[in-house]
């Protein structure tokens, strides 16, 4: 479903060059760029002042922006899982990253392919260090910007290419070739799937003015043994005849022609024309990868699932929803008392102008008397049942982090919670002593301990489980 965005804000660190460009969408499904700005600004040098000071001299008038992240802060993985239910395989996909990276609990990952190769699932994901991103949310956050999530760079060029077809051809396989200042990029993808992706070593200066014949042979022989091993890889998909040429390889015939003769296919150059509000062809082809994630976030109603998001930034969004909906409960509850008290503040009143004419009725003012006695019992029962309605989202919350964190093949049969407080978890896992080190890393588990022996029959281990006396872990 579709929905056409006011504006987009991209910002992208990389090689020492800070970008920033604003897109809106146009007629004819056109896009225009409103502003943009490129300078040469080394990583450690960006501060939330001097991002202050861009936004305010450059009049961007979006605050609220997405990051492409540096290429050197991403890293990619490959995988080899059997073939499951897809909630499985995500279970799988979680214990293989725990079990190869000692620090696993410090990344944040996204699946960027998924195929079924030789009965098996290949799985490839990127990697990013929630330092990184803690470090970014931050800059930007003390900006007073707002930081929606974090993006990758050939995600940016996909998005581009996908725009070029018109975001209709999900089935052919796409293929490009990105020569930057600091790498040079091979990609192949289908849809939003990256089929194959590699970064060579060879930079836009050493292949443009091409001093050294040894780089440019090996840059040669490294493009074959891509094009070989991909294929390879991947026999059900054939390569498509042409493929795309991103930065400013086409100012350089030769190499234009050398890398045909090398592929034995044709370069083609992206389409500008449906790209407004930006005259120097050069400076467009730089801002490709962010124009591309703009795209990405004009036209849809939440591409922000797609980002990267620091657990930082994660707690945080937690934290104000969940004060978002204490607010809401907050309101709700006033209205209902409010209610209640005008109810009640009605009937002093009436009470008041009709004092007089009861005085000498001694069992109506009996009956009266009983009705403020039940409205004041009701009003008792209305705060329990509010205190009620807080402890049972406490304890969801609870539980739904508990679910999250069971080792596979952990079954729970039976719960008991009192007041907030686990009281007993009964079930029965393959390993009693892995469920306990699991839960022992996430910080409202911690507290869980063993609660009498371990049985062990046909099924696993059967454990008890308690938390500790005097630290409710339900607690926010």
């Amino acid at each position: 479903m579709l929905k056409m965005a006011k504006m987009a804000t991209i910002v992208s660190i990389d090689s020492g060059i800070l970008s920033i460009v604003e897109v809106i969408p146009a007629q004819d499904h056109a896009c225009r760029i409103t502003n943009y700005y490129q300078v040469e600004l080394p990583t450690d040098s960006l501060t939330p002042a001097r991002l202050q000071e861009i936004w305010q001299k450059k009049g961007f008038s979006n605050k609220k922006i997405s990051l492409i992240l540096p290429s050197e802060s991403v890293k990619y993985r490959s995988l080899t899982l059997p073939i499951l239910p897809e909630e499985e395989l995500q279970r799988a996909l979680q214990l293989e990253l725990e079990d190869s990276i000692n620090d696993f609990q410090n990344y944040t990952y996204q699946v960027i392919s998924q195929s079924i190769q030789n009965q098996m699932n290949q799985v490839k994901i990127a990697l990013v260090s929630n330092s990184i991103l803690n470090h970014y949310y931050t800059l930007f956050t003390e900006a007073g910007l707002i930081f929606k999530g974090a993006s990758l760079h050939l995600r940016g060029n996909q998005n581009f290419i996908n725009y070029q077809l018109g975001f209709l051809d999900n089935e052919t396989v796409q293929f490009y070739l990105d020569i930057a200042s600091n790498k040079t990029e091979i990609v192949v993808f289908k849809g939003r799937e990256i089929l194959y992706n590699r970064q060579l070593n060879s930079t836009e200066e050493e292949l443009m003015l091409q001093v050294h014949p040894e780089i440019i042979k090996d840059f040669n022989d490294e493009l074959r043994l891509s094009l070989i091993y991909y294929q390879k890889s991947n026999p059900a998909n054939t390569l498509p005849k042409q493929f795309w040429g991103f930065g400013r390889v086409f100012a350089y015939p030769k190499l234009v022609q050398d890398i045909t003769s090398i592929l034995n296919k044709e370069l083609v150059s992206l389409d500008t024309e449906k790209i407004q509000g930006i005259e120097k062809t050069e400076d467009l082809f730089s801002l490709v990868p962010l124009i591309g994630i703009a795209l990405e976030e004009i036209r849809y109603i939440n591409p922000t699932q797609r980002y990267f998001i620091s657990e930082k930034q994660r707690k945080t969004e937690l934290k104000n929803s969940f004060w978002q909906q204490g607010l809401v409960w907050a309101t709700l509850i006033i209205i209902v008392l409010t209610g209640f008290f005008l109810i009640f503040k009605g009937e002093q009143i009436r009470e008041q102008k009709k004092i007089k004419w009861l005085q000498s009725r001694k069992d109506i003012l009996q009956k009266l008397q009983q009705t403020m006695f039940d409205t004041k019992a009701k009003q008792a029962k209305l705060d329990k049942l509010v205190t009620w309605t807080s402890t049972q989202g406490r304890e969801l919350q609870f539980l739904n982090t508990l679910i999250k964190h069971l080792p596979v093949g952990t079954t729970i049969s039976n719960i008991s919670m009192e007041e907030g407080l686990l009281k007993d978890l009964a079930g029965s896992t393959p390993s009693v002593s892995r469920l306990l080190q699991k839960l022992k890393r996430v910080p409202e588990l911690a507290r869980l301990k063993l609660k009498g022996n371990i049985i062990i029959n046909e099924s696993g281990e059967l454990f008890h489980l308690e938390e500790e006396k005097g630290n409710k872990g339900v607690s926010p």
